[in-house]
C-alpha cells in the first residue's frame, strides 16, 4: 500500500495553478510520497476539466470494477469539473481511500462542496480553515472524516534582508482592506512613507517585493471581501509568506490565528490613527523585532511542507486504522 499524490498538469500560467503545481512538487520532494498524473488539461481550462469530469460521470461505473490498494491524494481546488478532471481516472478507481486536502473553502458554497465531496466518495477532507472543517465535520457526511490542515510553504523560497535594505516602507497585495487603504494611502505619501500597492504577475516579482518590505498589510477575506467567502476567517498564504520574509504584519488576525500559531501574529491596526502607527514601527523596529522572528520560526517549525505532508500521512494511517477495527 502506498500514498499515491495526484500529480495535476495545468498549461494555464495563471498564478494559482503554479503555486498548486509548486505546491505538488514540494510535496514529493520532502515526503515519501508516489506520484501519478492527471490527465493534460489543455487550454482555455475551463473547456478541458469539464470535458475530463464529463468522462468521469460516463466512466466511473465501469472504473469502479478497477480496486486499487493505493491512497490517493489530491492538493487543492474544491470545485467539481476541476477535481473531477484533475483527478481522472485515479478518484473514479475503486482505490482504498481518497484524500483532498483543500483550500478556498467557502461559506457560501458549503453546501456545493459537501455535495461534491459525497460526488467524489472522499474518505479523508483536510481543510485549511478551523471554522470550515467544524461545520464540515458536523455534517457527518458517509464514510468520511474531516481534519483541519493549515496551509504551507517553503521558507527557503522568501527572502530576508535586513531592516535597513529594506526599501518599501509599506506593502499591500492581493485583495485589499478599501477602508484602510483609504486611509493611510494619501498621508503616506504626504508623510513620506513608501507605500506600495499592487498586483504582481509572477511569483517570483511578489517574493521580491516581500523581501523589500518592512510591513505587510494583511486582513482576513471575511473583512475584505465577505461577499466571496462569508464569515470564514482563515489564516490564508499570504500571512506565512509575510512571516517568512520578516516583515511586521499590520492588519487584523483570523480568528483561528491564535489557536493556530499560540499567540497573535499580527500587529492589530490602530484605526485611531493607521499612518501615525506605521510611522511609530518605522521609528522603533527594535520594538517588533521579537514577534517578526517569533513568527519566522513559527513558520519554520510548523508550516512547511515537510510538515503539512506528515501532518497528511499521520491521518491517513489514523482512518486506516480506523477502518481495519
Amino acid at each position: 500500500m502506498s500514498n499515491v499524490l495526484i500529480v495535476s498538469r495545468f498549461r494555464d500560467k495563471r498564478p494559482d495553478t503554479l503555486n498548486l503545481q509548486k505546491l505538488e512538487k514540494n510535496c514529493l520532494a520532502v515526503g515519501s510520497w508516489e506520484s501519478c498524473h492527471g490527465p493534460v488539461l489543455f487550454e482555455p481550462t475551463k473547456v478541458s476539466t469539464r470535458f475530463f469530469a464529463a468522462f468521469h460521470v460516463l466512466t466511473r461505473t465501469l472504473l469502479r470494477l478497477i480496486r486499487s490498494k493505493r491512497v490517493v491524494i489530491s492538493l487543492g481546488l474544491p470545485y467539481r469539473h476541476y477535481l473531477l478532471g484533475k483527478t481522472f481516472p485515479h478518484f473514479a478507481v475503486e482505490a482504498r481511500l481518497r484524500v483532498l486536502w483543500t483550500y478556498d473553502v467557502w461559506e457560501p458554497r458549503f453546501e456545493e462542496i459537501a455535495a461534491l465531496v459525497r460526488e467524489a466518495r472522499v474518505g479523508l477532507l483536510l481543510l485549511t480553515s478551523r471554522q470550515g472543517t467544524e461545520y464540515f465535520r458536523a455534517l457527518n457526511l458517509p464514510d468520511c472524516t474531516v481534519h483541519w490542515v493549515p496551509e504551507a510553504l517553503e521558507v527557503s523560497d522568501y527572502q530576508c534582508r535586513p531592516w535597513s535594505e529594506r526599501t518599501i516602507d509599506v506593502l499591500s497585495f492581493g485583495r485589499s482592506h478599501p477602508s484602510y487603504h483609504s486611509a493611510i494611502a494619501a498621508e503616506c505619501e504626504v508623510r513620506g512613507l513608501r507605500y506600495v500597492f499592487q498586483q504582481w504577475d509572477t511569483a517570483e516579482e511578489l517574493v521580491e517585493a516581500l523581501g523589500k518590505a518592512k510591513m505587510s498589510i494583511c486582513f482576513p477575506q471575511a473583512v475584505t471581501n465577505p461577499e466571496r467567502v462569508g464569515g470564514v476567517s482563515t489564516v490564508t498564504l499570504r500571512y506565512l509568506q509575510s512571516m517568512a520574509s520578516k516583515s511586521v504584519i499590520v492588519g487584523n488576525a483570523p480568528l483561528e490565528a491564535e489557536e493556530m500559531f499560540g499567540y497573535n501574529p499580527v500587529v492589530e491596526v490602530d484605526w485611531d490613527d493607521p499612518v501615525g502607527q506605521l510611522q511609530l514601527i518605522l521609528r522603533s523596529p527594535d520594538a517588533y523585532l521579537d514577534l517578526v522572528e517569533r513568527n519566522y520560526a513559527a513558520v519554520v517549525e510548523h508550516h512547511q511542507t515537510g510538515n503539512l505532508v506528515r501532518r497528511i500521512d499521520a491521518l491517513i494511517a489514523a482512518k486506516l486504522a480506523n477502518q481495519r477495527q
